[in-house]
């Protein structure tokens, strides 16, 4: 490309100075080829050249008019034609960068044609391209990359070619952009290429060179301005940088030309850059920063300047103490006094973002003072922040709290940056839980015994018993007669005396003692030589280190290792390692703290035999929220919509610590999924924080206050160190994408591996939530699998990068029981491996039990009451918390029972509880059905030839009678909602027969079947996809009935819209919002109104009430027995909640695999279950009842697939019968 020089440049009439920066660029780097500017009226930015017109250029030599101006679009104004017109009929050429071309214009075209001059449009001169390769090449390249676009990257560009050049190194300046293609003569204007090609275009402007030749690339855009972000990623993987210089122009405070887009900090934008880079070039690094300055002083410059590099720089450590007063949830006594307060000194350690924190507590009884311990960290804070090692810090400090809190910090900081756990970093194997002891602080002997008996009534297996040398038997006896099945383990604090030590430890035994700690003071024990002893002994004060453990050996049978005493993590696992050597068992303890304290000696107590950690049973819950991964104080969210403001919650305060798992539950519209959402940064825009805190701990330790945090900042958490699962799946997973691309696309981004790590990850994933054709599951859409199939790989994808906090919105409500129980185990696995906090969101009180550690309950958008989930269930408080106990199904109610019968509900009348009678097996069925069969297609090769069917459901018979319930249950994806789905002709399916009143229907065309859709209706699974966005709520349940003609306008439909809203426990004003202004429960209650609107025959209820919580649940349940007693509708109840089933249904028909496996009343197939299927399903269900756990066994083999070849047979289910109209099928294993 050559363009005549030399040039006039025309600024046209801008006034933005960077809007004319080619201009500028070409009068800078090349002033010898410029002969002056030419300006239109309006025009405020001069080069300082000599303003021309055109007879005056011509006249000085001029041979190109050059377009030095760049526009947002660039597009060419029509005002500036004339001058360009002017110009060529001169004999000039013209030259533009724009993308509006000179060529498209055909009056410029025919005028250059008849002055013999040429048109250059550089973005569209350019030679042939490929795709990029990805391919290495030869030689060494740097690419300027931007904060944003007009940053300087071409003048920092050609400013580092002449540099290099100057020191005598082959560098050349590779053109991308219009400026930089009219300096150097050449190039490619890359924002001008296809986006298939820009990489190509990259690899072609850089191409293989010698390997002390240095390609300096241009740069363009930015990736974080939304208009050019694409030209900046493929230039990036196309030129494969060794090394990326970051321009920025200081103080800009938003994208260029988008006032609305703030700018993004520095170190996002490094960070971002050198990811992005690393997809083709491995091992780029930062090379620099270029700054432009130009609207600043020297000074301010230059301050800013050394501002960067300071940060760019490795930092150093920061050393942070902090004495804090942790306040005693009640007093603690022991023998050398009472406390109501302990004072713990905290340490934080942050170097480069990472955070390692450390906490102890001074002890007066080691001549420790909070002021002493401070003085001692003080005084080696320079050693620390200039990186005094973990072993270093040993010969450093002597054994106690000061070493303590600073060798813990260290332990954490270092995990922190290996991105390990404390487990992983101490290389400890982490057990399932710890058990550590509650202790019952020195009181009357009474008062120690209520102690031990509601220690004992909230399931503690382990009583450490504090003494001093009063009525030492009679308090044993007390607190052994409290607690008769706990092991008891006894503190003397060094009370007792020699002389009685022998017949007291003799007296002990009579009570089942397992240990007696330190019961003479240190330095005067030799009395413990004298005799056998009849129990263990353990030492506590006389042990403080490992060099103290051999010279005890023959006074004690146990040791005690605390951190405070010895003085940190590497001397405890040191102790730990000694005492395996000379036989002696071992003991973890640690004084009062929070739980920063606690974790820390978690990796000793693995190998201890008793552990007495004490703070959450001591400490208020202020202190626990100091530790907490989460923690919520005050916190208040509101909305704001058309019929005003919403206080959606209303100062609701709780914590979450690693490895708990909190359950929050509550009715729909409590405020239960607006908490985790408000955590997610995922609040809609109506909606806003009014007040509170959000306290998140990351991985590394560092606390981010959620509520200040903008969207970037949020994402930067979400999915790698917070994850969700949504309650509906169909509307989180993307449904253009197979399911492999959306759960590799999380992986490959957060965990940095390539596809095939993740394809194998991901097919784990499937695995582990009980997929079975997880190459078919990896292929599909979403659209394609069942409800419950998509919440598996909801669950799946949020497990995928191990999170710190996961919360779980009702993550279960879709799946049958036996793959609940299945992710209820693999939740509380992965929970107790990576000691993940969980946030679980649910209204099946069931799983609560099975699965929490403490609950959280909300009304009405407030805690209501919050404790273990052993207080909850054994002794609520509020009256909510007990009338929601009070309505939860529980199986095995109805054993006694043949009919269904209604929920019981708190102040109902005994008489409206009875059973219902209203199946009418005296007449003919009113709906029988033979043979139904669906088979869905699967096509494979060039052809899309048909190869398989999925065998969804395979020739099943079932009958329904007037007034009848039919429930059909069965695993997600066993064809339940197929079956539903195809009666109602949603899907295509094929029968022997199907007969509704008598009448064959399955062979009806479409039009003769849609009035009988008035007489069978269905409720669907997923509220949120079946009511239309668009359409109020009052509109959406009188629809049918102006389709159907029953009424002929809104108005004369009101009534009965405030009617049905009202039976379903919604107010008639909810008629007039929209379905995203409910949750899903309330979403599943509007789905219910609309299906009772026609009064049909039949209603198919496909998981009608799998969203509600267990008070609205028992409600709509009895609602829809109310319009059966009413009306005789028959129901055909698809359910996984067995306990519902149990109530609901007349009869129940079991489904494995697209069969009917178990046909009967209900009370013979629920008692006496016969197929092993059935008997699975009904040991699955969680128990309400968390003192009833029960240890699981799951078969990690994989469900058979249902995918046949085509033209395979399927011999048609045979049944015996074992009771009264009790079937059950023959040569159907359970595989």
């Amino acid at each position: 490309m050559l363009i005549p020089q030399p040039y006039l440049l025309f600024l046209g009439d801008v006034t933005d100075p960077l809007a004319a920066k080619t201009a500028r660029g070409i009068h800078i780097w090349r002033p010898e080829q410029c002969v002056g500017e030419i300006k239109l009226p309006g025009c405020t930015v001069s080069l300082g050249l000599d303003e021309l017109d055109i007879p005056g250029a011509k006249a000085r030599g001029a041979k190109t008019l050059v377009l030095g101006t760049a526009n947002a679009g660039g597009y060419l104004p029509a005002h500036w034609l004339e001058t360009i017109k002017s110009a060529i009929k001169a004999g000039m050429n013209v030259a533009s960068g724009l993308h509006h071309r000179l060529v498209d214009e055909p009056e410029l075209v025919t005028l250059a044609q008849a002055s013999g001059v040429e048109l250059f449009d550089l973005r569209h001169m350019r030679p042939a391209l490929s795709v990029g390769s990805g391919r290495k090449r030869s030689g060494k390249r740097i690419l300027t990359v931007g904060t944003d676009c007009s940053v300087g990257k071409m003048y920092t560009s050609l400013a580092l070619e002449a540099a290099m050049r100057a020191r005598g190194l082959k560098a050349e300046f590779r053109a991308t952009g219009q400026t930089g293609i009219l300096v150097a003569g050449e190039g490619i204007a890359v924002d001008a290429v296809i986006a298939d090609f820009i990489a190509g275009a990259a690899e072609a402007l850089s191409p293989a060179n010698d390997e002390d030749h240095w390609d300096i690339v241009e740069g363009q855009g930015s990736l974080f301005h939304p208009s050019y972000a694409g030209v900046s990623m493929g230039l990036m993987h196309g030129a494969q940088p060794h090394w990326l210089v970051m321009c920025h122009e200081m103080g800009r405070p938003h994208m260029r030309h988008l006032p609305h887009q703030p700018m993004v900090s520095l170190q996002a934008c490094v960070e971002a850059n050198l990811r992005a880079a690393q997809v083709t070039s491995e091992s780029v690094q930062l090379a620099g920063f270029a700054i432009n300055t130009s609207n600043y002083s020297e000074e301010e410059a230059l301050a800013y300047c050394a501002e960067i590099s300071a940060e760019s720089v490795a930092e150093m450590r920061k050393l942070q103490i902090d004495v804090v007063e942790l306040p005693l949830a009640r007093p603690f006594a022991i023998a050398r006094g009472t406390r109501t307060a302990v004072t713990v000194i905290r340490v934080t350690l942050e170097q480069e973002g990472f955070i390692g924190q450390g906490e102890c507590t001074p002890t007066a009884r080691y001549d420790e003072t909070p002021d002493s311990v401070k003085a001692m960290l003080e005084a080696v804070r320079t050693d620390v922040e200039s990186g005094l090692s973990r072993h270093d810090l040993q010969h450093r400090l002597p054994a106690g709290s000061a070493r303590n809190v600073l060798d813990c910090a260290l332990w954490r900081l270092d995990a922190a940056r290996a991105n390990q756990t404390l487990w992983q970093k101490s290389t400890c194997s982490q057990p399932e839980s710890v058990i550590t002891a509650e202790t019952l602080s020195l009181d009357t002997q009474e008062c120690m015994a209520l102690a031990a008996a509601d220690a004992v009534s909230r399931g503690v297996l382990l009583l450490k018993i504090k003494l001093d040398r009063n009525a030492i038997l009679e308090k044993v006896a007390a607190i052994r007669a409290a607690a008769p099945h706990a092991t008891l383990i006894i503190d003397a604090n060094e009370a007792w005396s020699g002389l009685e030590l022998e017949s007291l430890l003799v007296a002990l035994k009579a009570f089942n003692i397992a240990m007696v700690e330190q019961p003479l003071p240190a330095g005067q024990d030799h009395d413990l030589k004298r005799f056998k002893h009849p129990i263990p002994v353990c030492a506590d004060e006389s042990c403080h280190t490992r060099a103290d453990i051999a010279g005890l050996r023959d006074r004690y049978e146990m040791i005690n290792i605390k951190l405070d005493k010895c003085g940190g993590l590497t001397e405890a696992l040191a102790m730990v390692d000694e005492a395996r050597t000379l036989n002696m068992r071992i003991m973890v303890g640690c004084m009062l703290g929070s739980s920063l304290a606690m974790e820390a000696a978690l990796p000793v107590a693995v190998n201890a035999e008793f552990a007495t950690m004490t703070d959450t049973q001591r400490t208020s819950p202020a202190t626990r929220a100091a530790s907490a991964v989460l923690a919520i104080q005050d916190l208040s969210v509101s909305f704001h919509g058309r019929s005003g403001e919403n206080q959606a919650l209303k100062g609701i305060s709780f914590a979450i610590h690693p490895g708990e798992i909190v359950a929050v539950v509550g009715e729909s519209g409590s405020g239960k999924s607006v908490t985790s959402l408000a955590v997610m940064g995922l609040l809609a825009n109506n909606g806003r924080v009014d007040g509170g805190s959000m306290q998140f701990r990351d991985r590394s330790g560092k606390v981010h206050a959620l509520e200040t945090l903008d969207d970037a900042q949020h994402r930067t958490l979400r999915g790698r160190e917070m994850a969700m699962i949504f309650q509906e799946p169909m509307t989180s997973l993307n449904p253009v994408l197979r399911i492999d691309d959306q759960l590799t696309e999380a992986l490959r981004d957060h965990q940095q591996c390539d596809r095939k790590q993740a394809h194998a990850r991901v097919r784990e994933l499937l695995r582990q939530v009980r997929i079975a054709d997880v190459d078919r599951v990896m292929k599909s859409y979403p659209h394609s699998l069942s409800g419950g199939m998509r919440q598996r790989v909801m669950i799946a994808q949020a497990l995928a990068c191990d999170p710190q906090l996961l919360i779980a919105d009702e993550p279960t409500t879709a799946l049958d029981v036996t793959v609940q129980a299945r992710i209820l185990h693999i939740l509380r696995e992965l929970q107790r491996e990576k000691q993940m906090a969980v946030l679980f969101i649910t209204h099946d009180m069931g799983v609560v039990a099975e699965i929490a550690d403490r609950v959280v309950v909300m009304l009405r958008g407030e805690v209501v009451e919050q404790g273990t989930v052993s207080e909850i269930f054994a002794a609520p408080q509020h009256a909510y918390t007990k009338a929601l106990l009070a309505a939860v199904p529980k199986l095995g109610d109805m054993r006694e029972h043949t009919w269904p019968q209604r929920f019981p509900l708190p102040g109902a009348r005994e008489a409206v509880q009875g059973e219902q009678h209203t199946a009418r097996y005296d007449v003919a069925p009113l709906l029988d059905v033979r043979g139904l069969k669906v088979y869905y297609p699967i096509r494979s090769g060039i052809l899309s030839s048909l190869t398989h069917h999925v065998h969804a459901v395979e020739q099943i018979d079932f009958s329904l009678w007037p007034g009848e319930t039919l429930a059909i249950v069965g695993e997600s994806g066993c064809g339940k909602s197929t079956t539903g789905r195809a009666l109602m002709r949603l899907i295509n399916s094929e029968a022997e027969s199907i007969h509704f009143e008598g009448k064959e229907i399955s062979d009806l065309k479409e039009a003769e079947f849609q009035p009988l859709r008035r007489e069978i209706q269905m409720v669907f699974q997923d509220p949120y996809a079946s009511l239309n966005p668009r359409l109020t709520v009052g509109f959406t349940i009188a629809e049918p009935l102006l389709l159907h003609g029953m009424v002929s306008s809104l108005e004369q439909a009101s009534p009965q819209i405030d009617a049905l809203l009202k039976s379903v426990g919604l107010l008639p004003e909810h008629a007039r919002r929209y379905p995203h202004e409910f949750s899903g429960g309330q979403r599943q209650r509007i789905a219910i109104a609309r299906a009772m609107a026609l009064k049909p025959k039949v209603i198919i209820a496909d998981e009608a009430v799998s969203a509600l919580d267990v008070s609205i649940q028992a409600q709509v349940v009895n609602l829809m027995m109310d319009l059966q007693q009413q009306t005789g509708v028959a129901w055909i109840f698809i359910s996984h909640d067995m306990a519902v089933v149990e109530r609901i249904a007349n009869r129940v028909a079991v489904m494995y695999l697209g069969q009917i496996v178990e046909l009967g009343p209900r009370q013979s197939v629920f008692n006496q279950p016969q197929h092993p299927y059935t008997q699975r399903l009904l040991a699955s269900v969680p128990v309400a009842d968390p003192e009833n756990r029960q240890p699981r066994i799951f078969d990690d083999s994989e469900i058979p697939s249902p995918l046949r070849k085509v033209g395979e047979t399927i011999t048609k289910t045979r049944y015996r019968q074992v009771a009264p109209q009790h079937w059950v099928a023959d040569g159907i294993a359970l595989q």
